[in-house]
């Protein structure tokens, strides 16, 4: 038999003496006691929230974002727009547009002419041009009348496809269309 005292001796720790640091800071704590899993979609549940704040930022920062002007009263309006567009088709007028390049701003010259390809002779022509690209960006301007046609000059930024809306009044006699012109300088 060993005598009582080397009975006693104790070789591997207890669990209540194991060898595991203390927890420092609430965070070890928390993932002791099993909070990682909610902690973990808290945390993608944020990163999705600041995800959508930079997409809507982003997305509301985009030049070719655009909302027609005056949209829903145009829509309300419907009837009356297509009434206007039959009296302006009715007239049986068309344009042509060119586009002459120059260093810092370009000249717009347009031909309104007649079913009978003859010069029409509006008392005010305006014309209001946007990139596709950039629709944000809408460049209005009234043509001055030019021996038969119309001139102005644009400041247009960008190259390629373009939108542009003319409008023609000659006495009670209104005349709308749009065109679509790829101008490439």
């Amino acid at each position: 038999m060993q005598p009582l005292e080397s009975q006693t001796e104790i070789s591997e720790p207890l669990p209540s003496q194991s060898a595991q640091p203390t927890p420092v800071g609430w965070w070890r704590h928390a993932w002791q006691m099993g909070y990682q899993w909610p902690a973990f979609i808290v945390g993608l549940l944020a990163i999705s929230v600041i995800a959508g704040m930079i997409l809507l930022k982003l997305a509301l920062a985009d030049p070719g974002m655009a909302i027609e002007k005056d949209y829903y009263r145009k829509a309300i309006a419907w009837d009356a727009t297509q009434a206007d567009a039959a009296r302006s088709d009715a007239l049986h007028w068309h344009v042509t547009t060119a586009l002459q390049p120059g260093p810092s701003e370009q000249k717009l010259s347009l031909n309104l002419l007649d079913d009978q390809q003859h010069p029409v002779q509006a008392d005010s022509v305006t014309v209001a041009v946007l990139h596709n690209g950039h629709a944000a960006h809408v460049e209005r301007l009234t043509l001055q009348s030019a021996g038969g046609h119309y001139v102005g000059d644009l400041h247009l930024k960008w190259r390629g496809l373009h939108e542009i809306r003319v409008t023609a009044q000659r006495g009670t006699q209104a005349f709308a269309t749009t065109l679509r012109a790829d101008w490439t300088w």
